[in-house]
């Protein structure tokens, strides 16, 4: 679609009549020309081809059955809220999330379905919110043309509209195949009467079977877990959670030390708009994750959770590196945010080096572990006040400039006695891999070195 402007240069109330305002957000809801009972222009709403009740009209005088449109348009942009929302705060109208039910619930009210048509907007619009409500329409739709529902037109010929219709409902709204730039995304949501659906998709390509039911999806055979979405490119299959976006945009938000308001202004977007983004469980376009990604200091593919199974850093390094050494207290400030480091010890199979979440505290790193665990027992020497030397290693990646710093930290590891651990409450030491991990190993530094590469 080619970009278009709209410009309105001005207002006169005698020839409201006349006048065709594309969108308007009156009242609290979402509305197309005339919609909303407030307003002045009392036609129907801005047309669809195709889409149209048998209903007469008082033209100069006499009576008319002229087929009029109807007002499906007012409740298309519904089907597609993110984009909706979206575009609506960079027109400069940042609008809340009620907005969606609070325009669906008023239209529901209000509405004739004189075209087979309106069924399928219908359930489009309400697969999201109210599945059992949308497969009555999807249904509506399907039996059309068999029960005649507007009495005679089946004989003049199939509505292809509808029945089209009814195929993108179950692609692209229950199974929720959605081709994007970035890749083919998949989010199924089905209605408790539909069982397996299962489809074979060619994308840019590449051929998978998609299969879909109450228990779950699966990719080429390949289960994903619940209430996660999927984006498939040529190369691989990203998995993300249900929120997973929202939740990336705060992390690097907070890593950058930006406020909402901060972070929209890089963007350019309104701080309402972010925060909803951050709180959204879905996906935004293109667009909008481009310049998130961009004010963040990230990637795009970053923000959409790709390439988590992969290590960081595959790409060629930078044309002209520069390699700098990090002085002790420069280390220390890098590493004193506390996070993810690694162990390196020389444990009962040889040279063993394990990730663990770990804390800087009183100037001694701390970690902690199972008590009488394998981690336990080759961390000790066997005698009395004696400890084993071990290093401790943190480092920072940044792949967009090709950048990035390494910590090593090497001195004895002290288990921390039980009468000490009360004091230690504090801390903050909480290891992701959860269970009982109740011992306490303080690492205090004997020696500290790190390098920084500098990129692009």
């Amino acid at each position: 679609m080619n970009p278009w402007t709209l410009t309105y240069e001005g207002f006169d109330p005698a020839s409201a009549g006349l006048r065709e305002a594309l969108c308007t957000l009156g009242n609290g809801r979402f509305a197309t020309r005339g919609a909303t009972p407030e307003g002045r222009i009392r036609t129907p709403g801005t047309y669809h081809a195709g889409c149209h009740d048998r209903l007469a009209s008082e033209v100069g005088g006499r009576t008319v059955v002229n087929e009029d449109l109807v007002n499906l348009p007012d409740w298309l942009p519904l089907g597609f809220a993110d984009e909706l929302l979206a575009i609506l705060d960079r027109l400069g109208y940042p609008a809340d999330p009620g907005l969606i039910p609070r325009t669906t619930a008023y239209y529901l009210d209000r509405t004739s379905h004189g075209s087979t048509l309106s069924a399928v907007v219908h359930a489009w619009v309400l697969a999201r919110c109210d599945r059992a409500r949308s497969w009555q329409f999807f249904a509506e739709a399907l039996v059309g043309d068999v029960h005649d529902v507007q009495g005679g037109t089946t004989a003049e010929g199939v509505h292809l509209g509808a029945m089209a219709g009814t195929v993108d409902m179950l692609q692209r709204c229950y199974l929720g195949l959605e081709p994007r730039p970035e890749g083919l995304l998949l989010d199924p949501l089905l209605p408790g009467r539909l069982g397996t659906l299962s489809l074979p998709v060619l994308f840019r390509g590449r051929r998978i079977t998609v299969e879909a039911d109450h228990d779950g999806t699966r990719v080429d055979g390949v289960p994903v877990p619940g209430g996660v979405r999927l984006v498939l490119t040529e190369k691989e299959m990203i998995m993300t959670n249900s929120g997973d976006f929202g939740r990336r945009v705060t992390y690097h938000r907070d890593r950058l030390g930006l406020t909402v308001d901060q972070l929209a202004e890089r963007a350019d977007m309104s701080p309402g708009y972010v925060t909803y983004l951050e709180g959204h469980l879905g996906i935004p376009d293109r667009n909008t994750v481009t310049r998130l990604a961009t004010a963040l200091e990230t990637t795009p593919q970053d923000l959409l959770g790709g390439g988590r199974d992969r290590p960081p850093g595959p790409g060629a390094g930078p044309d002209e590196p520069v390699m700098e050494v990090l002085d002790p207290e420069e280390c220390l400030r890098l590493v004193a945010p506390g996070g993810i480091g690694r162990i390196a010890f020389n444990g009962s199979h040889g040279p063993t080096v394990l990730p663990v979440n770990y804390r800087l505290h009183e100037g001694a790193v701390l970690f902690r572990t199972s008590r009488g665990g394998p981690m336990d027992q080759d961390l000790r020497t066997g005698l009395e006040g004696v400890d084993i030397m071990i290093g401790f290693q943190v480092d920072r990646i940044d792949e967009v400039r090709k950048e990035g710093w390494s910590v090593l930290i090497q001195g004895p590891a002290h288990h921390v006695p039980e009468d000490e651990v009360a004091k230690l409450a504090d801390a903050g030491v909480t290891p992701w891999a959860g269970g009982e991990r109740h011992l306490y190993i303080r690492v205090v530094p004997h020696q500290v070195t790190g390098r920084r590469v500098h990129g692009l």
